[in-house]
């Protein structure tokens, strides 16, 4: 361990109290990591069919947070613009929506489907995209940021 200037955790006899006290805190510092770690996991995915995915906020601005995108509304159209179902993201930004295989336009942020056509005009970005949702689950994550957000999946820049 001491070519990646790591100490060993272990004391010896010959190892004073000062080792012993740095030793006990790098102990502690990981057992904190790990737990911190396990903290985050997500809860599980309740759809068997459909979209499911987190909303959140990705900084353009050097040395500003990211974050999570909470009680925002996500719906999922037909190609055509028919709403087909809708909901809201949880406190962690986490979404679910139940969907048949087939085509859809999933929007957040309250957009119209039909904004999807004119996300080209904008590098793209934007609040929908054109899915294809296979049977079975399909995760599909989305940003916000200044140039409007970004589809993680799916077809947001048609022409």
């Amino acid at each position: 361990m001491q070519a990646f200037g790591l100490s060993r955790l272990s004391n010896t006899a010959d190892d004073g109290p000062a080792v012993a006290k740095r030793d006990e805190m790098r102990k502690a510092l990981i057992a904190l990591v790990m737990v911190g770690g396990c903290a985050q996991e997500p809860d599980p995915i309740t759809i068997s069919q459909g979209v499911y995915g987190v909303l959140s906020v990705s900084s353009d601005v050097g040395g500003q947070p990211d974050g999570i995108y909470p009680d925002a509304p996500v719906a999922a159209y037909l190609v055509d613009g028919t709403l087909v179902v809708s909901t809201t993201s949880d406190h962690r930004g986490a979404y679910e929506l139940e969907l048949q295989p087939g085509a859809y336009v999933i929007c957040t942020l309250d957009a119209a489907p039909q904004t999807l056509v004119d996300q080209w005009l904008h590098n793209c970005a934007g609040k929908c995209t054109r899915l294809d949702v296979p049977l079975g689950i399909v995760q599909a994550d989305w940003a916000a940021n200044l140039s409007g957000g970004w589809w993680e999946v799916g077809e947001h820049c048609p022409r």
